[in-house]
Order: structure tokens, then C-alpha cells, then sequence
């Protein structure tokens, strides 16, 4: 794997030098100002093609000096043409496509706010939302910056029946969970944030949300949904970002990225940034920091072929993985004690570096047909010394029982992608096909064990903070411990434009997989050394779309996914046979308001069988395991509505309603229980306005609002919560103002249920951001 990096970057050194041509870039606009994504632009008769980003720019390298046709086209616009000139320096062309008067002209305007429409997570192909038989959503680089997220379970508020279920980073999605570990950056697995540590989003710009399974291209992983990453890309023109905040919780954050060319032919390109945070944790005696550097590397070595390489490196320092929970055992009843509370001694520590490279090669094969390999590398290091909780409490003298942890954690994943994307017209029928195998090696290695120590129980009446390790280690302490998975699979999809008003997507995939879990005592013995029962799936999918008028897209779909069973230890009942999950959906796709508006519903039902359920037993090693059930079913309806109702007023809207039960299980009693940590309904808005005409140009407010409602957690029933947030700030030039405020009405609320504890959400709070945007 290194060698493969080191002759990407050689090649990138020699091919600085040796360019030629001029480079057109610039921007797609629609007759109301907002940037066009997926708009395509060809050069004639070069065949050098590429399309509009999120954001409607465009970049085309190596174009002959000469005369040359400029077209441009896109779903639901007319082809235009455009004369140019080249004359082996930069062109910028800014134009407007307007689809009533079908006409292409040049001009120079500010868009206002617009929405990605495309995505290529599920096609590997940059693809319109509308021809997706799946429901994505997307938080765009706009909603991040307004509302100052920094963290992925942040950004997820503005999106439909998504809701943090556990505090070691699990979110849940339509009624199961989704790991942070298998989140996607830039549609390639291999998340380098060890459990616990959500994503930061200083290098991402904008979070897609896939509802429901994408095991086609993405295999064993999340059926509930899964979410990708895309992160910033590098920019031939010269822009920057730089902000600092500040506010209550000892918050202090700043991030900086900047962009540009390195040679004058503009054919390789940056990105460089940083992002940083310090506090911004409300529990007494937790210290938090976290840095984050990235960057990017292009090179367009012809009009045919380019190469990049993404880096991120995350370095995590704090008193612990994840915020202490809050006890709730006979005694201590839910929210009995302050959010600030913590039973942590001062010794307690967590050391995270993690660190991320992909490796992105494209090249055109002809006119239809693309090459693509995408290669990844993440690793993740973390050095854990925690308190936890042993459910052990005395109310005559508030003593909570405690333990304490230690463990070294090295996480190493190498992901393999090539694929070729081509189109083929059969019957008059065209074909966008995607092929390509998917090889992954991920281990997850405890080189000093998993040690865990009595610890010197906490009065709540009378803390103390001391170091608390008694030093004897607890019977199930292992010398060192070793998780492997693998996987190896080749998959095939087929876009298929039936007619204009028809289109569906059929994929097939197999994939072979293997774990194992070693663990050896500190007498040298093999205490584990399990595999799983079986060892490939085969995954089908089948959807339809059809679109009566351009601004209607009514889907149905039919998705398989699967997870291996990572609970498969025999103390703990196993080894248990893989999840495997079968998902029904039937939505709508609107556009309305010129593409400014954009409505959309999903109802769905997903079967799982398989699923593990936590129960006690003495019989066990811990006296605690799993029992796989016979099958879980979720039944929803998810809303959403996104987009610029006028110039100046945005707006994000979702709504979801979800049942998932137990429907079938050997246990009569629990037939019709509902499954933990998945809410009957969660909704959220956000609601922002910008002054354009009148002399307080620049000035903007937004109010949202995030409501979860009554779930079932581990330790109980936890209420549901609803919050307000806001912000209102002042653009000014390059320049931007701003204020937000989170739980305005500070309210006490579970953010994540345990065993035995909950995840407090934090109080009210505040913070003040300059920024300063050059491009």
C-alpha cells in the first residue's frame, strides 16, 4: 500500500512540469441565481467532458488553444451551445442556463442558497436525488456553517428518524443502529474513529444519509441506514476560510483551510486545513480537546485521467472516550443527579490518533465507459484509562460501586475499490452499469489486553476525585486480544433509463466474509478463538422510478443487507448465524419553486432476523450474554421537505414515524415488545432568513427546533425531549458574524440510554464565531 502512494505522488511530481493548454472553469447558474449541480459540460470536439459540483462549479483542464463549442446540459434542460476561445491561459465562464427561454448566457452574479442534488453513494455514479429509488438526505455546507456544527451526531438533527442511541457513537436508524465505525468517507468504508469519537467535520462538506441498506456496493453494514461523508475538495482557484469561536463550557474553536494551484496551467491543486476545539464539555473535572489536520492533493494528468490523495489525521485528548453516564439503579431514579455529574477520577485518560488516506485514480476508457480505483487506509490508536460503573449502589450511604479499565486499542483498515462505470443502450434502452469488487482488511488489536481493575467506590455525598484503582485485576482480564474482518466481493448494478418517464435500478452482490476473535490469558492460554458459522451472502436489490412531470419522482424498492454478528463470543451465548434484513420502500421526490423546493416521503418496512437481544443469565462467564430473536420488524414514514421558499427564507423540515417490534420470537411474552432506543417519532426544523434588499443587507436569524419522543432504553423508559435552538449573525463583505444558542430552554433530557446509565444532553449554551471567506 505504500508503494502505491509513493508512485502516486511521483507522478504527481513529474507531470507538474509537463502540461499544456488552458483550463476553463466557472460556474452554472439558473435564471433565479442558484447554482446548478449536475449540470454536464462538454468541450466539442475534444471529447473532454465533467460536471458542476454542489456548488454548480466546473473545471476542465488541458484544452487546446483554438476555437472550440462550450455545451452544456443537465435533466430537465435543454442542450445549449456556446462558442469560446482558447488561448492556453485560464478561462473563467460564469453562465446561466434558463430553461423558459432556453438559452445559455454569460454573466457574473452571487447565487443564492442552493441544494446538492446529486449523490454517487449509492450508484458509485454521479446521480440525481430524483433517479434514486432510496431515500438520501443531505446537510449541506450552508446548514453546517449557520448552525456551527462540528461533530457528525450534531449535523444529524436535520435529517429525518436519525437519533443518537448509544454513547460509544451508535446512531439509530429506522428503528436499528447504525456504528460510527462503518460511517463512509466519500463512499469508502473504513472509518479511522475508534468506538466512541464521532467524526469532526472540519474537512467534510456536505453529510449524506442513506435510509436504509446500500450492501450492494458497500456489503456487511448498517440496514437501518448508513451515512457518507464527502469531504472538501481541492479548488484550482485561490479561496479561504478561517473561524474562530468562543462560548460558555470553557468552548474555544477555530478552523482554517485553504485552497489553490500549484502550476500555471492550473492541472494540480490543494486543499490544506485545520480544525481545533478545546472544551465544550459541561461535566465537572473533563478536560476535551481535539485537532484535526487534512488535506488534499489533484492532479489532472490529461483530459482523460487524474489522480488524488485525501489525508486526515484527528488527534483526541480528554478524560475520557466518551462523557461519564449517569447511574440510574434502584435508589437512583432518572435524573435524580445534576448533568454535571461525574464519578471519574482524576486519573482517568483517553489518548486517540487517528489517521486516513485515500487514494482516488480516474480515468475515461471512451466516450461511455470510466475506470475508477479507490483505495483507503485508516488507522486508528487509542489508549483508554476509564471509570465504569459496576451497578452497584447503597442509598443509606450514596456509595457507587466502580470500576476501572485500561486498554491499548490499534485499529488498521485497507479498503479496495476498483469499478468501471459505462453506458450501453440495448433495445433502445440505455444502461448505466457499474461493476467492480470490494476487498476489505480490518483488525482490531488489543495488544496489552483488556484489563479490568476493582476500583475504591464513589460517595455521591462526599466525592472524591482521586486516583481510585484498587490494582487487582478482575477475573476477565485478557493479556491481549485480537479482531479480525475480512471481506472480499464483486458486485454489479444496472441504472437502467427504461424511457423518460421510467427508470429503475437492479444490483446484485456477493460477498465472502471472515472474523475471528482470538483472546489469550495471562498464562499464555487461548481463552477465544471463534469464527462465524457462515461465511458468504448473496445480496440482491430491484427498484422503480417513475416521473410523470419533471418535478415528480415516485419510487418503489426492494434492498437485502446483512450483518455478520460481532457478539459472537461463546461467554456471551454465541456464535450466533449473521443478521440478514429485508427492506420494503415506496416514496416520492418533489421539486417545486424552480428546484428550490424540495418535498419528499418514504414509508417503508424492514424485517430482521437474527437480531441479538442483551439478558441475563448465570449460567454465563458474566452472568450476562445475548439471544438472537427470530425476527424484528420496523414499519415507518419519514418527511422532509428542504429548500429556498424566496431569496431569503430557507428552510429544513422532517418528520418520522416509526414502529419496530418484536413480531416473532420463541418467547410469547415478547412478541410485540418494542426494540430499545428506537423512538415512535422524532422531528426537527430549522428556519433561517436573510436580509438581500433593504439596508441591513447581510443580516440573518434562524430558529429550529429538535424533538425526540418517548423510547424504550436498557435501563428503562426515557422521556422525550424537545429543544430550541437559534442563531442570528451579520455578513459583511468576506466577513460573517455570528451567535448561536443550543437548548435555549435548558432542558434535562436522555441523549443516549445504557444498561444502567443515560448519556446527558447538554445544558444551555452559547458561543460566538468569526469568520472570514475569501474566494
Amino acid at each position: 500500500m505504500k508503494r502505491f502512494f509513493t508512485a502516486l505522488l511521483f507522478f504527481i511530481a513529474i507531470g507538474v512540469s509537463a502540461q499544456s493548454g488552458g483550463t476553463i472553469t466557472g460556474t452554472i447558474l439558473d435564471a433565479n441565481g442558484n447554482p446548478l449541480p449536475g449540470i454536464n459540460i462538454a468541450i466539442d470536439p475534444l471529447s473532454l467532458r465533467t460536471a458542476t459540483d454542489a456548488e454548480g462549479q466546473y473545471h476542465i483542464a488541458q484544452v487546446p488553444s483554438g476555437n472550440h463549442t462550450l455545451t452544456v446540459s443537465g435533466v430537465g434542460y435543454t442542450l445549449q451551445k456556446k462558442d469560446i476561445r482558447v488561448d492556453g491561459r485560464r478561462l473563467e465562464l460564469d453562465l446561466v442556463l434558463d430553461v423558459a427561454n432556453r438559452t445559455l448566457t454569460e454573466v457574473v452574479v452571487s447565487g443564492t442558497r442552493g441544494r446538492p442534488v446529486l449523490s454517487s453513494a449509492v450508484t458509485r455514479d454521479a446521480t440525481a436525488l430524483r433517479d434514486i429509488p432510496q431515500s438520501i438526505q443531505v446537510v449541506d455546507q450552508a446548514t453546517i456553517q449557520e448552525q456551527q456544527l462540528f461533530t457528525i451526531d450534531q449535523a444529524l438533527k436535520n435529517v429525518a428518524g436519525v437519533n443518537l442511541s448509544a454513547s460509544y457513537g451508535a446512531v439509530n436508524m429506522r428503528g436499528f443502529n447504525t456504528n460510527a465505525g462503518a460511517f463512509l468517507t466519500n463512499g469508502i468504508k473504513g472509518s479511522p474513529y475508534p468506538e466512541g469519537v464521532m467524526p469532526l467535520l472540519g474537512n467534510v462538506e456536505r453529510v449524506e444519509v442513506i435510509h436504509g441498506a446500500s450492501a450492494i456496493l458497500y456489503g456487511e453494514g448498517s440496514v437501518g441506514g448508513n451515512i457518507n461523508l464527502v469531504t472538501k475538495q481541492p479548488k484550482p482557484q485561490t479561496t479561504a476560510n478561517v473561524s474562530l469561536g468562543a462560548g460558555n463550557q470553557s468552548l474555544f474553536r477555530g478552523l482554517a483551510d485553504v485552497t489553490g494551484s500549484i502550476n500555471k496551467q492550473q492541472t494540480v491543486y490543494f486543499l490544506l486545513g485545520t480544525a481545533y476545539q478545546h472544551g465544550g464539555r459541561f461535566t465537572q473535572h473533563f478536560d476535551n480537546d481535539n485537532l484535526q489536520v487534512y488535506g488534499s492533493l489533484k492532479w489532472d494528468a490529461s483530459a482523460r485521467t487524474s489522480f488524488q490523495l485525501n489525508a486526515n489525521y484527528s488527534r483526541d485528548r480528554s478524560t475520557g472516550t466518551w462523557l461519564p453516564g449517569i447511574p440510574v439503579l434502584p435508589g437512583l431514579d432518572l435524573f435524580s443527579l445534576p448533568t454535571d455529574f461525574t464519578y471519574y477520577g482524576s486519573d482517568g485518560r483517553y489518548e486517540g490518533d487517528s489517521y486516513q488516506f485515500q487514494g482516488i485514480v480516474k480515468h475515461r476508457l471512451s466516450p461511455t465507459w470510466d475506470a475508477q480505483l479507490l483505495v483507503g487506509v485508516s488507522q486508528s490508536r487509542a489508549d483508554r484509562r476509564e471509570y465504569r460503573l459496576s451497578w452497584d449502589y447503597d442509598p443509606a450511604t450514596t456509595e457507587l460501586g466502580r470500576t476501572y479499565a485500561s486498554q491499548q486499542l490499534n485499529s488498521p483498515t485497507t479498503t479496495i475499490n476498483p469499478f468501471v462505470t459505462g453506458t450501453v443502450s440495448t433495445f433502445g434502452v440505455a444502461n448505466r452499469i457499474t461493476a467492480g469488487a470490494d476487498i476489505s482488511y480490518n483488525r482490531s488489536n488489543y495488544p496489552r489486553g483488556i484489563r479490568s481493575y476493582a476500583a475504591d467506590p464513589f460517595l455521591i455525598n462526599a466525592p472524591d476525585y482521586d486516583p481510585a484503582a484498587a490494582g487487582t485485576a478482575n477475573s476477565w482480564s485478557s493479556a491481549w486480544e485480537k479482531f479480525t474482518y475480512n471481506t472480499a466481493a464483486a458486485y454489479v448494478q444496472d441504472h437502467i433509463t427504461i424511457t423518460d418517464q421510467f427508470k429503475a435500478l437492479l444490483g446484485l452482490r456477493y460477498t465472502n466474509y471472515f472474523m475471528r476473535y482470538r483472546a489469550v490469558n495471562d498464562a499464555g492460554e487461548v481463552t477465544n478463538d471463534e469464527r462465524p458459522e457462515v461465511t458468504e451472502s448473496i445480496t440482491p436489490r430491484a427498484g422503480l422510478v417513475y416521473q410523470p412531470w419533471a418535478s415528480t419522482s415516485i419510487y418503489i424498492d426492494y434492498n437485502r443487507g446483512f450483518i455478520p454478528q460481532y457478539s459472537n463470543e461463546r461467554k456471551y451465548g454465541g456464535p450466533f448465524d449473521p443478521e440478514t434484513s429485508h427492506q420494503f420502500e415506496l416514496g416520492y421526490k418533489g421539486s417545486y419553486l424552480h428546484n428550490r423546493l424540495h418535498p419528499s416521503i418514504a414509508v417503508y418496512q424492514i424485517t430482521k432476523r437474527n437480531v441479538l437481544k442483551y439478558y441475563q443469565d448465570e449460567a454465563l462467564p458474566n452472568g450476562f450474554g445475548y439471544r438472537p430473536l427470530e425476527q424484528v420488524r420496523s414499519r415507518g414514514i419519514e418527511l422532509g421537505l428542504s429548500g429556498s421558499i424566496t431569496d431569503e427564507l430557507y428552510l429544513i423540515a422532517n418528520y418520522s414515524h416509526n414502529e419496530t417490534i418484536i413480531n416473532k420470537s420463541d418467547d410469547p411474552a415478547e412478541i410485540g415488545a418494542g426494540f430499545y432506543n428506537a423512538p415512535s417519532d422524532v422531528a426537527s426544523a430549522w428556519l433561517s432568513y436573510t436580509l438581500r434588499k433593504t439596508a441591513l443587507k447581510g443580516l440573518f436569524a434562524g430558529v429550529g427546533f429538535n424533538y425526540v419522543g418517548d423510547r424504550t432504553a436498557y435501563f428503562g423508559e426515557a422521556p422525550g425531549y424537545t429543544l430550541l435552538d437559534a442563531a442570528i449573525g451579520y455578513r459583511y463583505a468576506q466577513f460573517t458574524l455570528q451567535c448561536n444558542g443550543n437548548n435555549l430552554a435548558d432542558r434535562n433530557y436522555v441523549y443516549a440510554g445504557g444498561y444502567a446509565d443515560y448519556t446527558p444532553g447538554s445544558p444551555r449554551n452559547f458561543m460566538v464565531t468569526l469568520s472570514y471567506s475569501l474566494k
